[in-house]
C-alpha cells in the first residue's frame, strides 16, 4: 500500500518528467538555444567588462544581456559582444566547447578614446573625473575615455563643475563653472550627517523623545556680534534692533557682545543679507540641528558632557537681578558677555555659548512659531537644558534673544542630477 507521502513524491516526479526538456532548462535558469531536445550540449556563461552587452553567436542575436548563461551544442562559434555603454566598442572572438562541459567566457571590451581641454577662470588644487582622480593641465589636450563624464575641480571653498559627452576620437573643450560650496571654516563648523536622539519625556507635548536623521550642515562657532549686525544695517539689509534696557545696540563697549533685542524675523533678514555677501545660502538652524550640536548627537546633557553649566557659561548668577538667580556662582557678567568669551562653554565641535549668554533663535517645522534654545544670562535654570523648548512668535524680542547662522552642507551627488 502506497503512503500519502510516497504518492505525492511520485506524482511530482511524473509531473516534472512530463514537461519537455526545453521547459526544464528554463526552470534551471538556463536559456536553451539547441534545436534538438535530446542533443548533447554544453552550458556556457558569457560575461563582459563592462556588463550589459548583447551577444551575437555566428551572426544570430541572443536575447538578453551579459552576464548570460546559454545551453549550446558542442562545437565552436564566433561570438560578438556589443556594448550598450558609451566609451567601449564591439569585440569578437571564436570559442569552442564540448558536450557536457560547463564553461565561463570573460571578455573585456576595447575602450574608445577622445581628447578634452579644460578651460577655467581659476586653478584647482584637486581634479576628479567621474569620482576618480584626474591629472591634467588647464588648456592642454588630455586623452580620456569616450562617453559621458562629470568633472569636479576643487579649490578651497570653491567647486568647479562640467558635464560633457566625448565622442570616439573626438575633441571637446569644456569650461568649468565655479561656485562657493562651504562657509568660512574659521567661523563655521561642519556637523556630519548623523542619527540624533532629541527631545525628552519631560517635554513630551512640545519636544518628545525620538530619533531623527540629521543631514550634514554647517553651524556658526559664535553668536552674531553687534558689529557684524551693524554692517547689515548700514547696507540696508537689516532693520534696527531694539534699544531698550540691557540691549547691546549703540553701546560702544558692547561691539563684541552678541546682537540681542531682535526678533526671529530680523535674524532671518541678516541670514538673507549675509547670503548675498558671501555667495552661500545661510539660514537659522532648525531646533533639531541646534539640539544635535548642543547634546553631541543626543549622547550628552550639554555640549561638553554631563557637567552643569554653572561656573562654565554666562548664566543667571549672583549678579543677575532676577529672583531665580543662583547665588552659588559668580561669572562676573551681570548681563551679556562678549561672544566666545567663556572658552570652556564649548563642546568638541568648537561651537561657543550654546548655553547661556543669549538664547538663540531656531526654526520650527511649521515656521509659525520659533524656538529659543539654550537659555540666556537671565534665564531660570530649566531653560539651560538644550532639550527644553521655548516657543515664541517670530516678532518676539527682548534683551535675552540672539542668534547664530547655519547652512546646509553642499551635496556633491547633486551635481550629477543637475
Amino acid at each position: 500500500m502506497v503512503s500519502l507521502q510516497q504518492w505525492l513524491i511520485l506524482s511530482a516526479f511524473i509531473w516534472t518528467a512530463g514537461f519537455p526538456p526545453r521547459t526544464r532548462l528554463f526552470a534551471q535558469g538556463v536559456v536553451p538555444t539547441t534545436d534538438s531536445e535530446t542533443e548533447p550540449s554544453a552550458v556556457v556563461t558569457f560575461s563582459t567588462e563592462p556588463p550589459g552587452s548583447s551577444v551575437v553567436l555566428n551572426g544570430k542575436q541572443i536575447k538578453g544581456r551579459t552576464p548570460i548563461t546559454l545551453r549550446l551544442p558542442s562545437g565552436s562559434a564566433t561570438v560578438t559582444f556589443r556594448p550598450q555603454r558609451e566609451g567601449y566598442k564591439s569585440g569578437s572572438a571564436t570559442y569552442s566547447w564540448d558536450a557536457g562541459e560547463s564553461k565561463r567566457i570573460d571578455f573585456k571590451l576595447p575602450r574608445t578614446f577622445g581628447y578634452v581641454r579644460i578651460v577655467t577662470a581659476q586653478q584647482w588644487s584637486r581634479l576628479e573625473l567621474d569620482k576618480h582622480a584626474l591629472v591634467a593641465k588647464s588648456d592642454s589636450w588630455e586623452r580620456i575615455q569616450a562617453g559621458r563624464h562629470v568633472i569636479l575641480a576643487f579649490n578651497g571653498r570653491y567647486l568647479g563643475t562640467a558635464k560633457f559627452r566625448l565622442p570616439d576620437e573626438g575633441r571637446v573643450i569644456v569650461s568649468l563653472e565655479w561656485r562657493k560650496i562651504t562657509p568660512d571654516p574659521a567661523n563655521f563648523t561642519l556637523i556630519q550627517t548623523r542619527r540624533t536622539k532629541v527631545g525628552s519625556a519631560d517635554y513630551a507635548n512640545l519636544n518628545p523623545s525620538r530619533f531623527v536623521d540629521v543631514k550634514a550642515f554647517w553651524i556658526q562657532k559664535n553668536e552674531i556680534r553687534v558689529r557684524e549686525y551693524r554692517e547689515c544695517v548700514r547696507a540696508k539689509g537689516c532693520s534696527l534692533p531694539g534699544s531698550g534696557e540691557n540691549c547691546n545696540w549703540n553701546i560702544s563697549s558692547r561691539e563684541e557682545h552678541p546682537m540681542n533685542c531682535l526678533s526671529a524675523l530680523q535674524a532671518a533678514e541678516y541670514a538673507q543679507w549675509f547670503s548675498t555677501l558671501d555667495e552661500f545660502t545661510y539660514r537659522l538652524p532648525t531646533n533639531v540641528e541646534w539640539e544635535s550640536v548642543a547634546t553631541q548627537g543626543g549622547t550628552q546633557q550639554y555640549p561638553w558632557g554631563m557637567e552643569t553649566a554653572l561656573g562654565r557659561c554666562n548664566v543667571c548668577d549672583r549678579s543677575c537681578s532676577w529672583g531665580w538667580h543662583d547665588s552659588s556662582v559668580d561669572d562676573h557678567w551681570p548681563v551679556s558677555a562678549p561672544s566666545g568669551f567663556f572658552r570652556i562653554c564649548v563642546g568638541p565641535d568648537q561651537v561657543f555659548d550654546l548655553i547661556g549668554n543669549v538664547a538663540e533663535w531656531s526654526t520650527t517645522a511649521d515656521r509659525v512659531r520659533y524656538d529659543l534654545r539654550g537659555g540666556s544670562w537671565a534665564s531660570p535654570r530649566p531653560l539651560y537644558d538644550p532639550k527644553s523648548p521655548n516657543l515664541k512668535p517670530p516678532e518676539f524680542r527682548d534683551a535675552t534673544t540672539g542668534f547664530r547662522l547655519a547652512a546646509s552642507a553642499f551635496d556633491l551627488s547633486s551635481v550629477e542630477k543637475e
